[in-house]
């Protein structure tokens, strides 16, 4: 289960630099937060989806 939290916190910091990466030219603070507090959010409804289909499968 901590693998699993470890894979998705790296997944997020990949993402979330992607979007700065992107972002940082075209986007005001405001925005660029908005863009990462939904990207975030979104992340984590995936994975915490993926976490309770694959610890179904494996019981």
């Amino acid at each position: 289960m901590v693998v699993k939290h470890f894979l998705t916190a790296i997944v997020v910091a990949i993402i979330v630099g992607i979007i700065v990466y992107v972002a940082d030219d075209h986007l005001s603070m405001f925005p660029l937060m908005l863009i990462l507090a939904v990207a975030i959010y979104i992340v984590s409804r995936i994975s915490e989806a993926l976490i309770k289909k694959y610890s179904k499968e494996n019981s």
